[in-house]
């Protein structure tokens, strides 16, 4: 993978089924006029910035080889989820410090739109949403409907007034999904039984089938078509997160006409407890997944990883972590880290 920044190699054997080498990055670029924004998320070709203190998204674009501020909208409370549809950005929001009684709302913002309208509301225990995924002409969306129980469902999408929304699954703690064709992967933490490890599930056609993965599930990216895919998790997570959870990098595959999933892990991380988001793009001819961890957002290759790359690693756990990435063109694609303030890494 090529980069604007040098490297240093270090050779390192990892506690799992494959070798892995260290890639250790120094630092990327400083957006200056950040520090307030507390997330990011890819939309597009743009990069959607959270900033609580100014109650704004700011979106900001690739320009002249350098991530620039486009524009700033309006919102007021907390952003857990954005989308992007064919005709603009969903974003997801609902309670945080500053609000806890917020309700849970998907606004709609037109490409070009200085405001969004409210497409979903709902109130109840816990007003949180947990995922928004734009697949076919369905916006499928988790979210808490009490303190532990979520619901999966998608919204259709009409010219005026709210989307209408169909339920498919209630699940207890489905905190994390992706979706392909008409098959739905739904991580979960834990499990039925208050303590009991989380799992993945595969809900398709009416169906729930329990997928092979280590203890509870953090994260999943689904990469590919319906017909050819594989599912990246995030798995290795336990209740006592301070001693037994694992940041662990896992895919799962099938062979053609074979309707059973194997599971394969591609690194267990010991400095990070968890892996909450995952981050597929393309560089140099090659694919990637960037892994946002509890401390560390770290770069690995999707054919089977022989070498990871540490990108970066936090120097003090004060704030959240997160991170996105965009395609800047077809063979190079903007890593963007917030944790005080953004970072541009280009790949």
């Amino acid at each position: 993978m090529k980069g604007a920044f040098r490297v240093l190699l270090v050779a390192l054997l990892l506690g799992s089924s494959t070798h892995v080498s260290t890639v250790v990055a120094e630092q990327g670029v400083s957006i200056p006029g950040t520090e307030s924004i507390s997330a990011v998320f890819s939309a597009g070709s743009r990069i959607v910035a959270f900033d609580p203190r100014q109650h704004s998204l700011r979106l900001y674009a690739w320009q002249s080889s350098a991530l620039r501020e486009e524009r700033s909208l309006a919102i007021q409370d907390n952003v857990s989820a954005v989308a992007t549809l064919p005709d603009g950005y969903a974003v997801a929001t609902g309670m945080g410090i500053d609000a806890p009684t917020a309700p849970m709302r998907v606004f709609f913002f037109s490409i070009n739109g200085a405001t969004g309208r409210v497409v979903f509301e709902r109130a109840g225990e816990r007003n949180q949403i947990t995922s928004l995924r734009w697949n076919g002409e369905k916006l499928w969306i988790s979210f808490f409907s009490s303190k532990y129980l979520t619901t999966i469902g998608y919204l259709t999408p009409t010219a005026g007034g709210p989307w209408s929304f169909t339920e498919t699954a209630s699940i207890r703690m489905g905190d994390s999904l992706d979706v392909v064709g008409d098959l739905v992967f739904v991580g979960r933490s834990y499990g039925d039984i208050q303590g009991q490890d989380g799992d993945l599930l595969l809900l398709t056609g009416g169906n729930r089938t329990v997928l092979p993965s280590y203890r509870g599930v953090r994260s999943v990216r689904v990469v590919g078509d319906v017909s050819n895919h594989q599912v990246y998790i995030g798995d290795g997570w336990h209740m006592n997160y301070g001693q037994l959870a694992q940041g662990r990098l896992s895919v799962l595959s099938r062979r053609p006409g074979d309707l059973r999933y194997s599971l394969q892990i591609l690194d267990y991380d010991a400095e990070t407890t968890e892996f909450r988001k995952l981050l597929p793009f393309h560089s140099s001819g090659r694919d990637y997944i960037g892994a946002v961890g509890s401390s560390s957002v770290i770069i690995y290759d999707q054919r089977g990883a022989v070498a990871k790359r540490v990108l970066y690693r936090q120097a003090s756990s004060d704030k959240f972590l997160d991170g996105a990435v965009i395609q800047v063109s077809p063979e190079k694609a903007l890593v963007v880290i917030a944790d005080h303030g953004l970072q541009a890494y280009e790949l």
